[in-house]
């Protein structure tokens, strides 16, 4: 999910194109455009807007606290919200996945870890109001 974004953030930079440099000029005259970018790497320029939203919110999520002290029980009702936060602070934090490039394990010992490697972008999409009420600035 997000190092397919990655790798397609990548060439994009690369071609001088971003979602906020819609296209490019090279020295000659040759113009190429985000757009023709995404299509030719079977995107297309709303789904990559979408998911620049939706990632660079799961970032600023990543550098939020829980709205408690303590984790929420098993049997809480927030505690699956819990259980995808700390999967996106996995993949989003200093040395991690989204950082170094390395993907994630489903058999890890590490239950963060396990989290990260089956998150989607639809689970971040509906899980994300919910969650915004549920984090909070760090002091």
């Amino acid at each position: 999910m997000v190092r397919n974004w990655q790798a397609v953030e990548l060439v994009c930079e690369r071609f001088g194109v971003s979602h906020d440099y819609l296209q490019h000029q090279f020295t000659g005259g040759l113009t190429i455009t985000l757009d023709e970018v995404l299509r030719h790497l079977g995107w297309n320029l709303t789904s990559y807007k979408k998911k620049c939203t939706w990632f660079q919110w799961a970032e600023q999520a990543s550098k939020q606290v829980w709205h408690t002290p303590s984790a929420p029980c098993q049997t809480d009702t927030t505690f699956a919200l819990f259980c995808i936060w700390k999967a996106i602070c996995f993949l989003w934090k200093a040395g991690g996945p989204i950082a170094t490039g390395w993907e994630p394990s489903k058999v890890s010992t590490n239950n963060n870890e396990k989290d990260a490697a089956v998150l989607t972008q639809a689970i971040i999409e509906s899980s994300k109001t919910k969650l915004s009420a549920l984090l909070r600035d760090q002091q």
